[in-house]
């Protein structure tokens, strides 16, 4: 799915009606593809949306984020979050957690015949998405972790919770071709 230009519709945002407006206009540089976006409302009251972006040439992708400090009307310049060499960091996740911020990645190798497996990685903000961690690997117990794109929720009695997906055909060794040939199992991830 390419998509020529990351635009915004934040119906649940702006509760009377459907608002739409441009963050990221395709380019033929560094933002030739943006796909995959997801938006949440940090703990300032910005706006956090982070996407996936291909630049031209480029074989990898990485996870970029910016932030609307009035409300959608504008937005900073898209910033990188994570870029693992040589690899595809695609489907963002957000976690807000006050001034925390966590950006996941499904992070794959580019071009393989099957979807065998996949990392995760996390990068973190503790200044309301002012400045961004080095990412770092989360291992999980699955060969194909499925991300896709979800907001991260705080429960009520303070832990965090997210939900994921992992591929059965992965794990038995008969990987899928295309995420539509999948078998997925789902739960949530509970913070300690």
């Amino acid at each position: 799915m390419k998509i020529q230009a990351i635009f915004l519709s934040v119906a649940s945002l702006a509760a009377a009606s459907l608002d739409v407006g441009l963050i990221k206009e395709t380019e033929p540089g560094p933002f030739q593809t943006n796909a995959y976006p997801v938006i949440a409302r940090l703990g300032s009251g910005k706006l956090l949306t982070v996407w996936t972006a291909h630049g031209k040439g480029e074989s990898d992708s990485r996870i970029v984020g910016a932030v609307s400090p009035d409300g959608r009307k504008t937005w900073g310049a898209p910033r990188t979050i994570i870029d693992i060499p040589q690899m595809e960091d695609d489907d963002a996740s957000i976690m807000v957690d006050g001034p925390r911020v966590f950006v996941y990645s499904t992070t794959v190798r580019p071009h393989e015949p099957a979807i065998e497996r996949s990392q995760v990685f996390v990068s973190k903000s503790e200044d309301d998405a002012g400045t961004w961690s080095a990412p770092v690997e989360i291992r999980f117990p699955y060969r194909y972790f499925v991300g896709k794109r979800h907001i991260g929720i705080k429960l009520r009695n303070g832990m965090l919770a997210m939900p994921f997906s992992w591929d059965l055909w992965a794990e038995k060794g008969t990987p899928a071709r295309t995420e539509g040939e999948m078998d997925l199992a789902s739960g949530v991830l509970l913070s300690k």
